[in-house]
C-alpha cells in the first residue's frame, strides 16, 4: 500500500522521545537554576558576613578602652573621638552598632546568628571577657539563611587590636 502520512504509532513514537528529552533538559535547567539561587544566595551571605567583620574591625583598632558585655555577645568600647560606641545582635539578627548610647541603632549586617567577642591574654593564653591588660580582641561571626529550603551558614572569625592607651 502506497500512504501519504505518518500512522498513529509513528506519531504517539515521537511524541514520547521528544518528551523525554525535553523532560531531560528541564531537569538540567532547573537543576542550574537551584544551584545558582543557592550559590548567589551564599555569596550574599558571605559579603553581608564580610563587610560587618571589616566595619567592626576598623572600629575596633582605634579602641582606647572596651568592654564585652552580654556575656560574650556585645561590645561597648572609647575611641579618641567617640564614647559609648556598642556592637551587638538585635531580636532580628541583625548587627547593629549604637552610638551614643540610647539613639536609634545603626544595621551594619543581616543574618548574623552568632556575635561573640572575647579578649586574649598572652600571659595565660586565655580568651575571656575581661579584656584588662589584653591586646587583642577576638570576633567570632556567623551569618545564617535559608535559600530555596536549605540552611546556609557562613563562620567568620576576626581580629583586632585596640589602642588601648
Amino acid at each position: 500500500m502506497d500512504s501519504k502520512g505518518f500512522t498513529l504509532f509513528e506519531i504517539l513514537i515521537t511524541a514520547a522521545i521528544l518528551s523525554a528529552i525535553m523532560g531531560g533538559i528541564f531537569m538540567v535547567l532547573d537543576t542550574g537554576d537551584k544551584t545558582y539561587a543557592l550559590d548567589a544566595g551564599l555569596m550574599d551571605l558571605q559579603q553581608s558576613a564580610r563587610q560587618s567583620m571589616n566595619a567592626m574591625v576598623r572600629e575596633l583598632h582605634g579602641a582606647i578602652s572596651q568592654t564585652i558585655t552580654g556575656g560574650g555577645s556585645g561590645i561597648n568600647f572609647n575611641t579618641t573621638g567617640a564614647t559609648g560606641v556598642q556592637y551587638y545582635c538585635n531580636a532580628d539578627n541583625q548587627l547593629v552598632r549604637e552610638f551614643p548610647s540610647g539613639s536609634t541603632p545603626a544595621v551594619v549586617g543581616n543574618s548574623i546568628s552568632v556575635l561573640s567577642f572575647c579578649c586574649w591574654h598572652d600571659d595565660t593564653g586565655t580568651c575571656t571577657t575581661d579584656c584588662t591588660g589584653s591586646n587583642l580582641i577576638e570576633i567570632n561571626l556567623t551569618a545564617s539563611s535559608t535559600v530555596r529550603g536549605r540552611d546556609i551558614s557562613f563562620p567568620l572569625k576576626g581580629q583586632a587590636r585596640p589602642r588601648n592607651e
